[in-house]
This record gives C-alpha cells, sequence and structure tokens, in this order.
C-alpha cells in the first residue's frame, strides 16, 4: 500500500513538474511580440479627410434636422472622433440631442420594393402627406447639392464608439422623391428631370467619399433609389426625357469611378477596428477580472502568456492585403479576383486556428474568427453600378436606335456606358419584350426586385418606334 501511495505521489509530482515546464517553455515561447508588419502600422492610421471643411458636406449631413446642420454635425463628428470610445465620449455623445423628423411610413416612396413613383402619381395625397411632413429638412437638405464633396471624417476605431446616424439624410431624398412627383403631375417634367439629376450627382459624390462600409452600403442604397425613380419617371411619362434631359443626365449616368464602387476604404476601416481590439484585449482583460473581483481564471492566464497583440494583427493584416489587393480588380474580373484570394486566405485562416503551435494560440484563434472576405459588398456595388448602365442604356442609348432591330448596335458603339460590367459585353436586349436586363451577383441584390425578368435587374426601353 504505502508503495502504491508512493508511486502516485511520484506521478503527480512528475504530472505538476511537467505542467510546470510547458507552462515555462509557453512563457519563454511567448516572451517577446512581433514588430509590426510596415504596411500594417501604416494602415491603423486612418485616411485624412481629403476635402476642405468648407466645401465638405458630410458633416451637414449628419446634422440634418438641427437648428444649424454644420455646426451640429462638426460637434458630433468631433466628440466621436476624439473619444468616442470611451465613457466619458459615450456619455458626452449620447447627451447631444438627435434631431429627429418623423414621416408617414405607409406613404414614403422605396422603389426597389414597389413601383411608387407612379403610386404617387396615381394618389398625390400620398406624396403631398410627406412633402407637407419634411418641408423643412428638404430644404436643409438641399443645400447638400451646394458642397463640392461628402466626404467621410476619419471614424473612431473602438467597437465601443457610438455611430454617426445618417437617418434624417435617407429621409431628406425620401422628401425630395414626393416633391418630385409633385412636380411632375403640375406637368413640370423638366424640374423633375433637373432634381433627379441633381440627386445622382450628390449620391455619387457621397459614394465616392466614403470611408466606412455602413456609409457606403447607405450611399449606394441611395444612389439605387434615385435610379428606380428615374426609370419609373420615364416609364411613367415618356416625354419627360427629351433632348434637353438626355444632356443633363449624360454626365451623371456614366459608369462608376474606382472611387466610387471600390469598397477598400471600407476593408481597411474594419482592419483598425479588429487591430485596436487586439491591441487592447490585454488590457480590457486585467480591466474585466479587476471589476469582477475575479481571480486570474485559465484562460486570463493563457491570454497573457498565448497572446501576443501585435502579431495578431499581422496575421489579420496578412489576409486584409490579399482581399484588399483582389478589390482592386476591374469590374469584369472583380468575382473571380474575390472568390481566388478569399478561397486562399480562408484555407490559411483554417489552417493556423487548427495549428497547435504554442506561439500566440491565442491570437491566431481571434484573428481567424475576425477574418472575413466582404465579397458580397462588392459585388453589391458592381450591381449598382451595373444599374447605372442599365438605366443609362434604357433612357439614352437604346431610344436613339432608329428601330428595335438597331438597338444591339446602339448598344455595342456605346461601350462601357451600355455594357454588363461583370462580363464587358453589351447589356441583353430583348426585342419582343423591348427590355434591357443583366444578372446582379450579389445574394443581397436577390430581394430587389428590378423589372419583370426573373433572375435578372431588367428595365423596359420607352421608345417611340
Amino acid at each position: 500500500m504505502k508503495t502504491l501511495v508512493k508511486r502516485l505521489a511520484i506521478g503527480a509530482l512528475a504530472l505538476v513538474g511537467l505542467a510546470v515546464v510547458l507552462a515555462a517553455a509557453v512563457v519563454a515561447i511567448n516572451w517577446k511580440d512581433e514588430p509590426l508588419l510596415p504596411g500594417a502600422a501604416a494602415r491603423l492610421k486612418p485616411e485624412g479627410v481629403r476635402a476642405e471643411a468648407a466645401v465638405n458636406g458630410f458633416y451637414t449631413a449628419i446634422g440634418l434636422g438641427a437648428d444649424d446642420p454644420l455646426a451640429y454635425g462638426r460637434r458630433r463628428s468631433e466628440v466621436l472622433a476624439a473619444r468616442g470610445g470611451t465613457p466619458e465620449g459615450r456619455a458626452e455623445f449620447a447627451a447631444l440631442p438627435e434631431p429627429k423628423v418623423e414621416l408617414p411610413k405607409a406613404a414614403t416612396c422605396q422603389p426597389e420594393k414597389e413601383p411608387c413613383f407612379q403610386r404617387y402619381l396615381a394618389t398625390p395625397a400620398d406624396a403631398a402627406a410627406v412633402a407637407a411632413a419634411g418641408r423643412g429638412l428638404a430644404a436643409q437638405y438641399r443645400e447638400l447639392r451646394e458642397y463640392a464633396a461628402l466626404e467621410e471624417p476619419p471614424p473612431n476605431s473602438d467597437l465601443a464608439a457610438p455611430l454617426l446616424v445618417l437617418t434624417n439624410l435617407v429621409h431628406g431624398q425620401r422628401v425630395v422623391f414626393a416633391e418630385i412627383a409633385a412636380a411632375v403631375d403640375a406637368g413640370k417634367l423638366r424640374l423633375a428631370v433637373d432634381e433627379l439629376a441633381a440627386e445622382l450627382a450628390l449620391h455619387r459624390r457621397f459614394l465616392a467619399g466614403s470611408q466606412t462600409l455602413v456609409t457606403k452600403l447607405v450611399a449606394r442604397r441611395m444612389l439605387q433609389r434615385d435610379l428606380l425613380v428615374l426609370a419609373q419617371l420615364a416609364e411613367a411619362r415618356p416625354g419627360a426625357i427629351d433632348a434637353a434631359a438626355r444632356a443633363r443626365l449624360e454626365p451623371v449616368l456614366a459608369p462608376l469611378t474606382d472611387a466610387e464602387r471600390s469598397i477598400e476604404r471600407g476593408v481597411w476601416n474594419e482592419f483598425r477596428l479588429a487591430a485596436n481590439t487586439y491591441l487592447t484585449l490585454p488590457e480590457t482583460g486585467r480591466k474585466f477580472n479587476a471589476e469582477a473581483e475575479l481571480l486570474q481564471t485559465d484562460a486570463w492566464v493563457l491570454q497573457q502568456f498565448a497572446y501576443q497583440p501585435q502579431a495578431t494583427v499581422n496575421r489579420d493584416y496578412a489576409w486584409r492585403e490579399a482581399i484588399a489587393a483582389a478589390h482592386r480588380a476591374p469590374p469584369d474580373r472583380l468575382d473571380d479576383a474575390l472568390k481566388a484570394a478569399d478561397a486562399k486566405a480562408s484555407q490559411e485562416a483554417a489552417q493556423l486556428a487548427a495549428s497547435l503551435a504554442p506561439y500566440n494560440f491565442v491570437g491566431n484563434r481571434l484573428a481567424a474568427v475576425a477574418y472575413s472576405d466582404f465579397r458580397e459588398y462588392a459585388l453589391a456595388m458592381v450591381d449598382v453600378d451595373g444599374l447605372v448602365r442599365l438605366v443609362n442604356a434604357a433612357l439614352l442609348v437604346a431610344p436613339s436606335a432608329a428601330s428595335p432591330a438597331e438597338v444591339p448596335a446602339a448598344l455595342a458603339a456605346a461601350g462601357a456606358r451600355a455594357a454588363d460590367p461583370y462580363t464587358g459585353k453589351p447589356l441583353t436586349w430583348d426585342a419582343a419584350t423591348r427590355t434591357l436586363s443583366f444578372v446582379p451577383r450579389a445574394k443581397r441584390s436577390e430581394s430587389d426586385r428590378i423589372g419583370t425578368v426573373p433572375g435578372r435587374w431588367s428595365l423596359v426601353v420607352a421608345a417611340t418606334w
């Protein structure tokens, strides 16, 4: 019996000794963090605002509804940028009263869901109700057109920071749609086209100036609604798109520029958010244990000995850089480039997450969890670029043909302005139904039923053939 106890004691001591040796080895291996890669360090610094404040409408955009939108918007932005992620900053941000404008929801226009412009013309009371509720907002909103740019200021990189709200910007667009419908109802077609051309120009500036995925997607949605309302106007009042209207619309219906289409700035903003979390995690863990009055748990000890913040940033950067590079591909090669980059990065992330290597054991898994390819967002931007070309072709290019049989030649002559962005070939023309169409590829585009052709975005060409 004594011999058995002695052996068990020796075995226990051996296990304890082995555990101590292993722990010491882990500590030694994780003794020193990696230096940040030069590219990662550079990307941690947010882009500045390229537009001077005097010509930058973004501050006014986030202040719409306040007595002085520009002053209010700058104040909100400054608080958020300076200390928005701290308890004091969040409290100060929350203390700023958010200006709210209420519109009659049942009467507002969502053109990607219904032909609401035709509803406005059939029931002018809906348009009148929206216009009356938002008259003051519309006056402020139209001032945005006077700015040369809508350049988003550098966002706060702390995940705990509140977001700037753009609700009233979206409401402003809805009020303008209602006012355009009223103008059409009154026979003021030239005014309606001019208003929509100004809206398209405004939201293209907003699209080009967005630094985050949130604002980029809001700008995309607003541009998409402009395009659909313009198409609905042309269908309801074909005479509105005369020679003068075509000249007014041609500049704002050009294919999207790289700055308008690309989401790369948003990709790097997401990297800064993730990197800020990696770099502050040890301090966050210490605060959590102190506040909860807990002993250092096994997980917290593991975090200290097997977690290297800068090494984790480097892992994330390596994948993010490859994905960002793929986003620079032209639209007709973007989908394939993103698929290839995502497949490679996903495989590397999975391998790292499954690795038992003790160096940065925790960080390797964090970086793998945070990995995202952003492919869906990029395709959504190409889809709206395709819609720009589709509207341009349906309103400006196809009607220039002498007959339906000559539409294919007119499309080919127009080049990129009437081309499917994914293939570079002319948009699909169906002479029997007089429709132009292309296949959108983002999953989020499936819920936007644009046109009548199943699985495609399509528009009817209104021409007097």
